[in-house]
């Protein structure tokens, strides 16, 4: 179980990074998912959007760095008609 150090930081992260990934416009939707080690963060992006793709490297080069908080940074693209969390719920399987 983590300590309240670490949670505290992620959720600082969570919060930074909400609020700038809400700015670029090919973001379809973005996930958080807290796991015993890591912070994942899933972002959803336009099918084949590769401007997008790489303001992302950028953004995820630039994160914040916590030393309680290890991150886990997916970038997905989603076609019409599917989304994010159905591609996370595959993905656990």
């Amino acid at each position: 179980m983590r300590n309240a150090a670490a949670r505290c930081d992620e959720d600082k992260l969570i919060t930074e990074l909400r609020g700038r990934l809400s700015q670029l416009r090919s973001v379809r939707s973005t996930h958080f998912l807290r796991r015993d080690s890591a912070l994942s963060v899933w972002v959803g992006i336009r099918d084949h959007d590769r401007s997008a793709r790489y303001a992302l490297y950028e953004l995820e080069d630039r994160i914040p760095q916590f030393p309680n908080v290890k991150v886990d940074f997916h970038v997905v693209p989603i076609s019409p008609g599917s989304s994010l969390e159905a591609f996370i719920a595959a993905d656990a399987c």
